[in-house]
């Protein structure tokens, strides 16, 4: 057989194996419980300016995509502050007023949602739940005293609350990241300081998008503060900035980007999608955040990733690494064997000659290959 002939084989073989597996659509749909932490609403949704969902939910191998609109939150209430009262206190009571505001928002969210997908979620034998985690606060503006904001490093006076969040079962990972996201949220104009969203399995490899919908800020919060909008990983960095009046969505998410690559987060604007996109893959608790409370503004939030490779697209990576790695130890040069035999030496046998050492070895890596793929065939099975 000619030196190129096996290595060529081989080859072959792997490719006929890609044509005969199943298409990627045939492959198993991946999905994980999604979820949601809300802070509490600025605005009141309504039919004009709704919060509008968009989730990929897997029931039984098959993805059910619904958008809907969330109209019956209501805005986050501060309290009166009673002469006298100190800021400490006051503190407390604003938290108090987010953490019932942000349990009425999770509540009409997992009333939409599971309205909407009320038959998926009975073949599913699950509902979206409710659940809290916990976050700390400070005063937005020192001056005022009358709005609260996520806390920093640098904040002296904080109030720990256990806010809202929704757990969302079924949701699909996806694999193509530019174009595929199967939780997507757009908020008209109800608006919060803060959103954490993250797949409660790990979702190895999710990021999330922040896109801008044609809009100019106002520069002002619903009580006459400073807006602010967020955007960062929760753990690592949150970029947050102060629009001014009459700054596009644009200009308001090229300079989130620029903060985010300050601090060690990559970010990447994309002009033609009006989007920043975290380039930093979510990893075990991390949580992707935003927040807008400018009520000009309009943002869309969006999730992709999470899937991992099939064992079956495995299989044809490593075996056509495998191959490779055949042809590259076939076509080697190789010293001729030495004969070591009397009989060999004079010339007195025509016999064949003793194998040599690459004739040895030969079967070496086709035997890996083969070993490679028993392992990932039985992880197939095990699934």
């Amino acid at each position: 057989m000619g030196s190129h002939t096996v290595p060529s084989l081989m080859l072959v073989a792997v490719l006929g194996l890609a044509l005969v597996s199943p298409p990627p659509a045939a492959a198993q749909v991946q999905s994980d419980a999604f979820e949601e932490r809300l802070y509490f609403p600025t605005a009141d949704a309504s039919v004009a300016k709704p919060l509008r969902l968009s989730i990929d939910i897997v029931v039984q191998g098959k993805v059910v995509t619904k958008t809907f609109d969330v109209t019956t939150i209501k805005k986050w209430q501060p309290p009166p502050r009673p002469p006298g009262t100190s800021a400490a206190d006051f503190l407390k009571d604003l938290t108090k007023a987010a953490t019932a505001a942000s349990l009425a928002k999770a509540m009409e969210i997992q009333k939409a949602i599971n309205t909407n997908f009320a038959a998926e979620f009975k073949q599913l034998g699950q509902m979206a739940t409710l659940d809290t985690y916990s976050q700390t606060f400070a005063y937005k503006n020192l001056n005022t005293q009358d709005a609260i904001r996520k806390s920093t490093k640098f904040d002296m006076l904080t109030q720990a609350a256990d806010l809202s969040l929704v757990v969302i079962p079924g949701v699909r990972l996806s694999t193509d990241l530019k174009v595929d996201r199967p939780v997507r949220e757009t908020d008209f104009g109800t608006g919060e300081n803060g959103g954490i969203g993250r797949y409660r399995g790990g979702g190895t490899g999710a990021q999330g998008f922040m896109g801008g919908v044609p809009s100019f800020a106002t520069g002002f919060d619903a009580l006459g503060n400073g807006s602010l909008v967020s955007l960062g990983i929760e753990g690592l960095f949150i970029a947050s900035l102060t629009p001014t009046p009459g700054e596009s969505a644009d200009d308001v998410l090229r300079g989130l980007t620029f903060e985010l690559d300050e601090n060690g987060i990559p970010a990447t604007f994309d002009p033609l999608l009006a989007e920043v996109s975290l380039n930093t893959p979510l990893l075990g608790d991390q949580g992707f955040f935003w927040g807008n409370d400018d009520p000009g503004l309009v943002f869309t939030i969006s999730f992709g990733g999470g899937a991992v490779p099939e064992p079956a697209s495995l299989l044809l990576l490593g075996s056509g690494l495998m191959v490779c790695a055949y042809a590259a130890w076939w076509r080697r040069p190789t010293k001729r064997p030495r004969l070591r035999t009397p009989e060999a030496r004079s010339g007195a046998s025509l016999g064949a000659a003793p194998m040599s050492r690459r004739a040895r070895s030969a079967g070496r890596p086709l035997r890996l290959l083969i070993g490679f793929g028993t392992v990932v065939l039985s992880l197939e099975k095990t699934k």
